[in-house]
């Protein structure tokens, strides 16, 4: 008995050819509707022969990223395993700006157990693969993607605690911003204090150990990774300052209207002509320090510096040093080194001369030379006490 009939006119009395009407309720396919929660089986970067979008190029250089999720909650009580889903960056990425990070895929099991990736007789909770959303283009069952991603249920140790844990003894997080990137941590605290830490780069996961330091117990790597490089074009500069930061001021001290200020503007910001905090400014060419306190090195080996040109040490008051040994010309050697004491009053009194009106004048360390300058200029009188 047949109780529905496809019509074969449209509302405006259109006829309509059969063969190129559907049913909406004989392609339930193309109605995904609902949103799906699954783990990450396997990650295709865009030049795998599994990526779709690879395959559709005569160089398999695909333009996405994609990935097999098994889906572990969609309204049903099956699995189902989902290819060719794609994975979306976060943020806006054409051919200017661009962005990727991929997901991590399942590959061990978080209990130590052995893993097998046919995944017989495992828990899917325990795998390691990141858990994420799937939606649906258009609806269309084969038009699969990552919406956002999801907490993985068998951590507990990185997600920020109030201070209302257990006996009231967890810690007080809230607040904070947290991330880790290939063991990279940055750490923006409720207070706006900022920590970044390289401690744990290329560290890897240690299935069945104990937490590490509030983490999921991991393996460090003591050699690699972590290094940091800061790349600035030539004709840019670097700038550090403690000094206050003025309304709509940027680099160099010029006027930034990007920068966070009264709008609109009572009168066009300018940059105060005072420095009176540590200040630091590189480019290609130099690289300039103003610290109105103390600046100190301390090497426990060796200081070394070249100059092609000139070496220029200023002193207001005093200049001090102390060493066993002073070596003069670039060949000495340690045993030809000038000792403190008679050997190098000595050469002191052989080799340095006082520029004069009246021509160089020898010095004698035993003894102290003033310089007083008299008007006109060029009558210098030298009074050797």
């Amino acid at each position: 008995m047949i109780t529905r009939v496809r019509p074969t006119d449209a509302p405006d009395g259109t006829t309509l050819q059969g063969s190129l009407l559907s049913d909406p309720q004989d392609y339930k396919s193309l109605n995904m509707t609902q949103l799906m929660l699954g783990i990450v089986l396997e990650v295709y970067p865009s030049d795998r022969d599994e990526n779709r979008s690879a395959v559709q190029t005569v160089d398999r250089q695909g333009y996405r990223h994609e990935c097999t999720v098994l889906i572990v909650d969609d309204g049903a009580a099956a699995y189902t395993v989902m290819e060719n889903v794609v994975i979306p960056p976060q943020g806006p990425s054409g051919l200017d700006d661009y962005e990727e990070k991929l997901p991590r895929a399942a590959s061990i099991q978080v209990n130590g157990e052995e893993f097998d990736s046919s995944l017989h007789q495992i828990d899917p909770y325990n795998l390691d693969g990141d858990w994420c959303v799937v939606a649906f283009i258009g609806g269309r069952l084969d038009h699969p993607f990552v919406l956002s991603w999801w907490p993985h249920s068998r951590n507990p140790l990185d997600p920020a605690t109030s201070g209302y844990g257990a006996e009231g003894r967890a810690l007080e997080q809230a607040g904070r911003y947290f991330s880790r990137v290939n063991g990279i941590e940055t750490v923006i605290t409720s207070k706006g204090d900022i920590i970044f830490s390289t401690t744990w780069a290329n560290s890897s996961l240690a299935p069945g150990a104990e937490s590490t330091e509030g983490r999921f117990g991991r393996n460090p790597d003591e050699e690699t990774g972590g290094s940091i490089r800061l790349n600035i074009k030539p004709s840019q500069a670097f700038e550090l300052t403690f000094n206050p930061q003025e309304e709509g001021i940027g680099v160099l001290d010029t006027t930034e209207p990007e920068m966070p200020q009264r709008n609109p503007a009572e009168e066009e910001p300018v940059a105060s002509d005072e420095r009176n905090e540590t200040y630091i400014y590189m480019d290609r060419d130099q690289i300039d320090f103003f610290i109105p306190g103390s600046f100190t090195v301390e090497v426990s080996d060796i200081v070394k510096i070249t100059a092609g040109d000139e070496i220029q040490i200023y002193a207001t008051n005093i200049l001090t040093h102390d060493a066993e040994k002073i070596l003069i010309g670039a060949n000495a050697a340690d045993d030809e080194a000038l000792v403190l004491g008679e050997q190098l009053r000595l050469w002191l009194q052989n080799t340095c001369k006082v520029l004069s009106p009246f021509g160089p004048l020898m010095i004698d360390p035993l003894t102290t030379v003033r310089a007083t300058t008299f008007a006109p200029p060029l009558s210098t009188k030298t009074i050797v006490e």
